[in-house]
Order: C-alpha cells, then sequence, then structure tokens
C-alpha cells in the first residue's frame, strides 16, 4: 500500500514537473478537455453473451463544446446504480472529437446477469436512482500512459 502511495506520488510530480517545463501543453490539454464534453448514447449492440454475463458494443456521441479538439487515449469504467455494481468497460480505441463538433467513442460493456437481477427493482421504481461512474483515464505521456482517476454522479 505504502509502494503504490509512493508510486503515485512519483508520478503526479513527475506530470507536474512536465506541465512546468511545458506550459499550455496543447496535448495535455486536449485530453483533460474531456471534462467539458456531454455523452449520449447513439447505439448498442450486442456482441457475445453466456449463462451469466452479456457484453455490448456502445458508441457514446461525445459533444465537444471547447475550442481545442479533445482526445480520448484509453478509459476504464465500472458503473453502480445506488451502490451496486453492474457494469465494466473500457475504449475499443483511440479518439479525436473535433472542436465544436460531435464524434463517436466506440466502448465495451459488460453486464453480470445476476448483478443486473439485483438492480433490476431499483430500475423499475423510477425515482431516488444513483447512477455512479468510477473511472480511470489514461493520459498518454512520454513515459507512457498516466492514470487519472474520475468519478461522476447521476441522479434521476
Amino acid at each position: 500500500m505504502i509502494r503504490a502511495v509512493v508510486r503515485a506520488r512519483l508520478l503526479l510530480a513527475a506530470l507536474v514537473l512536465s506541465a512546468l517545463a511545458h506550459p499550455g501543453c496543447p496535448s495535455a490539454e486536449a485530453r483533460l478537455a474531456l471534462r467539458q464534453c456531454q455523452f449520449s448514447v447513439h447505439d448498442i449492440r450486442i456482441r457475445g453473451y453466456g449463462a451469466l454475463a452479456v457484453e455490448l458494443e456502445v458508441d457514446l456521441t461525445i459533444h465537444n463544446p471547447n475550442d481545442i479538439d479533445v482526445i480520448v487515449d484509453q478509459l476504464d469504467y465500472t458503473l453502480y446504480l445506488n451502490g451496486r455494481k453492474f457494469a465494466i468497460g473500457e475504449t475499443t480505441r483511440d479518439v479525436t472529437i473535433p472542436r465544436g463538433r460531435d464524434g463517436i467513442l466506440p466502448i465495451t460493456m459488460r453486464l453480470n446477469v445476476v448483478d443486473l437481477g439485483l438492480i433490476a427493482p431499483t430500475l423499475i421504481r423510477g425515482q431516488g436512482r444513483v447512477l455512479d461512474v468510477k473511472a480511470t483515464y489514461y493520459v498518454a505521456v512520454p513515459w507512457g500512459r498516466y492514470p487519472y482517476p474520475i468519478e461522476l454522479r447521476h441522479r434521476f
């Protein structure tokens, strides 16, 4: 645990030093601008299924309101409904979303059938639902990919 904390601090220090050495780096700005984008589901396809799991291909439409292009390198995520994990997934390829335009981000999503059964009553109720997204966005840097944690919450 201590090693992980030390490693995370060293990576953060390296990122800060890199940012100071290259102020206004358009590459970093293009990756972090994802925070201002709006997402919606464009298409869903069944990729495969088994007795206990379903794998989907989901195309997300991303609207980029920024005045710079947005670059998405790699994103891994877990979805929770009212605190119960029900899906995991990741991006399938690097994507650039042009400034002021919409683009498509393909992702995979794996759903556990048992978990879906457990969240079904919450989905049916229609109120008091909380969707949490816990993700790791990997920002490409000269020495590899830097993990950047993201947590989002949506009430519906």
